[in-house]
């Protein structure tokens, strides 16, 4: 379903909204723009994890330095054998910047949040990183989830809203 989350709505931000709303995807930019919009207005009210905004932060990175070497793939590795070009990007850093600026709240993770979420990735055959976010929304009652990610539509119990029809 769209991103027509219900005002009022807490709702979790995965890494792909935030991903699209910095780097330009002709099919999902703009609706993942407007839900962000919602979040700023305060219709909705937005949490994510600290893990979800670091890899924002990693992606954004990497397309950057792909698109400047115009690389079909592997900016990563081309970032990790020439780590001085790291020192010359900059949108990695605007997007940490306007990051802040957003009102989405971070869920702390434990533990005892790990465990759950290998727990759950075992569960329902999901990677770790999407368990510890389904961990996460069980611990402080959301359901709501915003992603691109059809795995999560696995989980019983999750409302998922995706950029797409």
């Amino acid at each position: 379903m769209p991103l027509d989350v219900p005002d009022g709505s807490l709702c979790f931000v995965d890494t792909n909204i935030l991903v699209y709303h910095f780097v330009q995807n002709p099919q999902f930019s703009q609706e993942c723009r407007g839900l962000l919009t919602r979040v700023v207005t305060g219709e909705i009210i937005a949490v994510s994890a600290a893990a979800v905004v670091a890899d924002v932060i990693h992606k954004v990175m990497a397309e950057e330095a792909r698109l400047r070497h115009a690389f079909a793939s592997g900016a990563v590795s081309f970032l990790q054998r020439h780590p001085a070009e790291i020192t010359s990007l900059t949108a990695f850093v605007a997007a940490a910047m306007q990051l802040e600026l957003l009102p989405i709240r971070l869920l702390p993770v434990d533990l005892a949040l790990v465990r759950q979420g290998a727990e759950l990735a075992q569960q329902y055959g999901l990677l770790m990183n999407d368990a510890l976010i389904v961990a996460l929304m069980q611990r402080y009652g959301i359901t709501h989830l915003a992603t691109n990610d059809d795995d999560f539509d696995r989980v019983p119990g999750l409302t998922v809203w995706k950029p797409r029809p």
